[in-house]
């Protein structure tokens, strides 16, 4: 049971640092710096969302598909902000 735990964190961390990439390399989406201690990977309705956050709130939000890729999104679920 621990080793899912630290499997789910070491996963989660991942995708983390995969959002940050893309928003790095998305100059159109691009709204300011993101802050890593505000920002997460959060699950709504068995979809994973990486939500990218500053001290003023979030700036994007990445969809995680089924393959591992990462979708911007331009509408995000409320429970997210």
């Amino acid at each position: 049971m621990a080793d899912n735990i630290v499997r789910r964190r070491i996963e989660a961390e991942t995708v983390l640092n995969r959002g940050f990439a893309a928003y790095a390399e998305d100059t159109k989406h691009f709204q300011g710096e993101a802050d890593r201690s505000l920002s997460s990977v959060d699950q709504i309705s068995e979809i994973m969302y990486v939500v990218l956050r500053d001290s003023e709130g979030v700036l994007a939000v990445y969809r995680v598909a089924s393959n591992g890729e990462l979708k911007y999104e331009e509408r995000w679920p409320a429970e997210l902000a």
